[in-house]
């Protein structure tokens, strides 16, 4: 069998590089969609000449993540290309507003979201003993006030993420774009257990961020009714939010890629969501014992 041509690589790699840029100059995306998307289909052979490596340099599993990267990048464009999706620059560099929001979605911001929840609620039922005064006489027993208190704190807490959140799409839809319905996103469905490599899927834009709320609210919901049980246990706003703040980042503080053992021990025994915003953390630590995490 023949062996493929380090030159003629070499010579095909810049020659297809060529390409890119001119229609990019050009404002042929369409154009530059197919070519990019030839070039990450072939890429796997280059990318030890492509600038796109250095991103991963100081990732403790640059291959891994090389690989994630080229095919859900794949994915993207093949979907541009199948479906016919009239493609923009900001599209191409994903900064319209629907994308923009799935990628916050998908990143810490999920936890400023839940901090947010956290901090609006932590003084709920801890103000009220400032005023006992105005609770006198109220034909409510305390668990039915304690619902009442929770959902209003849900409530109030859920309408202002939600106005920022139109605020924020409105500024991004103005400068960027809004984007289109008709975007799918690259979801990861599992590990092949029989090939050892992992699977990919695309789901509508529209779906991924109805379970996206879904989740949130749910989230939402569980920390104000947990800020509500430290309320009672320890009377003090700060230490509520110390507290409720510390089980949302419990996790962060051990956790790393490439860790097996705490203190001796597994790390599955110690406290963890099994969720990680854009990320199948649990399949990293379930699944994959023997691949360079």
């Amino acid at each position: 069998m023949t062996q493929r041509s380090y030159f003629t690589d070499i010579s095909y790699y810049l020659s297809l590089q060529s390409k890119m840029l001119r229609a990019f100059e050009k404002g042929d995306y369409w154009r530059y969609i197919i070519l990019r998307e030839h070039y990450l289909y072939s890429g796997k052979y280059w990318e030890s000449l492509s600038d796109e490596s250095k991103l991963f340099e100081d990732s403790p599993s640059p291959y891994k993540d090389r690989a994630h990267y080229f095919d859900k990048k794949q994915l993207v464009y093949e979907h541009f290309i199948k479906d016919d999706v009239s493609v923009t620059l900001h599209m191409i560099e994903g900064k319209t507003a629907l994308q923009t929001l799935q990628h916050a979605l998908t990143n810490f911001v999920i936890y400023l979201i839940i901090f947010c929840a956290i901090y609006f609620s932590n003084n709920m039922l801890v103000r009220d003993r400032e005023n006992i005064s105005v609770l006198q006489g109220v034909p409510i027993n305390w668990y039915r006030f304690i619902n009442t208190k929770t959902i209003a704190a849900f409530v109030y807490t859920t309408v202002v993420l939600i106005i920022f959140m139109l605020l924020a799409t409105s500024l991004l839809s103005m400068t960027y774009g809004f984007g289109t319905w008709s975007f799918k996103v690259p979801i990861m469905t599992g590990l092949n257990e029989e090939h050892f490599y992992y699977e990919y899927d695309m789901m509508p834009i529209a779906t991924f961020l109805i379970i996206a709320f879904i989740f949130i609210s749910i989230l939402i919901y569980l920390f104000t009714r947990l800020n509500m049980i430290f309320s009672l246990l320890f009377k003090n706003e700060w230490v509520v939010l110390f507290m409720s703040s510390l089980i949302l980042l419990s996790e962060t503080y051990y956790f790393a890629r490439d860790k097996r053992e705490l203190l001796g021990f597994d790390l599955s025994y110690f406290p963890q969501t099994y969720f990680d915003f854009g990320n199948r953390r649990r399949t990293f630590q379930m699944k994959s014992r023997f691949c360079n995490i």
